[in-house]
């Protein structure tokens, strides 16, 4: 990316999720926490819609991850989401997890 691009490409993509996320932040960040969220199981490779109820906010804020089971009845192995992955997924670094 040439020098004059990065402030474009910061200003268009980044900056409106930022303030998007501040807003939200800011306005309801337990229904933010809340979800939806998708998260790919790590063994297995399924995809998840998640909404965590307020027993996995609670860990998610006093312990910083959440346990969440796979869905898929051939694999079933737990899944420990960390708050940064939430994060990054919703700010749309690569991650397991990602906002919609």
């Amino acid at each position: 990316m040439k020098t004059g691009e990065w402030p474009m490409w910061y200003s268009i993509y980044v900056e409106p999720r930022i303030r998007e996320l501040e807003s939200k932040a800011t306005s309801n960040a337990m229904s933010m926490l809340r979800g939806p969220w998708y998260v790919t199981c790590d063994k297995c490779g399924t995809r998840l819609r998640v909404e965590l109820p307020a027993e996995g906010i609670e860990s998610l804020l006093r312990t910083g991850n959440v346990m969440i089971e796979c869905a898929n009845p051939n694999c079933r192995h737990k899944i420990e989401i960390h708050l940064r992955d939430l994060i990054k997924g919703y700010l749309g670094h690569p991650s397991q997890v990602f906002w919609v």
